[in-house]
């Protein structure tokens, strides 16, 4: 397991002011194109992002296509639910997609927080400004216990790091979704939209239920 203080990292990290403000990400341009956002070039930095979609259903996949499109970000990947643990193997498989499977591991940290200690990780890890993405998932209870406020907290914490904060579900969050500033649904291996700043989609939202 990575503790939090052995992120010492001897170089800055990506996301300085002269970094751009969008992250290429191909896997996403269908959907962009769906929803009439065809001007966006990928995901911009700073946001938190809700990946909603069920088990088995491209997420993981999805999010590999994206790093391994941005190969010098660096990633802390928190695993909160012990029923989800990310398998190393994963990266190795030929469906990654991951052109360079050891210099991927070498810019990953998995975290493994204690129980019921998810939310409180997040925090320092995003004051850190050492990462350029953090991707986490909570178990049933913790993803109860996101209360509006905290989410807010972690909306704000990932704009000022400029750090992209993706939160895995398997059910997207209606009630209370607005500081996530956009939400994704992933089925059968393909992106849609279901909210992109202020903009919704209802449709979706009804397919995802």
């Amino acid at each position: 397991m990575v503790t939090i203080s052995s992120l010492k990292l001897s170089s800055p990290p990506t996301t300085t002011l002269s970094s751009p403000e969008s992250c290429p990400c191909t896997a996403l341009q269908p959907a962009l194109q769906r929803a009439g956002l065809e001007g966006k070039e990928g995901l911009p930095r700073g946001q938190f992002i809700e990946l909603a979609g069920p088990w088995g259903g491209g997420k993981t996949r999805f999010l590999l296509s994206f790093l391994n499109e941005n190969p010098r970000f660096r990633v802390a990947w928190v695993q909160g639910d012990p029923q989800r643990l990310l398998e190393p193997g994963a990266f190795f498989s030929r469906e990654s997609g991951i052109s360079d499977p050891q210099k991927f591991l070498d810019r990953l940290w998995v975290i493994e927080p204690p129980t019921n200690q998810l939310w409180s990780c997040l925090h320092p890890l995003l004051r850190s400004q050492a990462l350029d993405v953090i991707i986490f998932q909570a178990d049933a209870s913790g993803a109860a216990y996101a209360q509006e406020t905290e989410l807010r907290r972690l909306q704000i914490l990932a704009r000022q790091s400029r750090c992209l904060l993706f939160w895995l579900k398997e059910q997207p969050t209606r009630a209370g979704a607005w500081p996530i500033g956009i939400q994704l649904w992933v089925q059968d291996g393909e992106a849609s939209i279901l909210k992109w700043g202020s903009q919704r989609n209802e449709n979706i939202l009804e397919v995802a239920k």
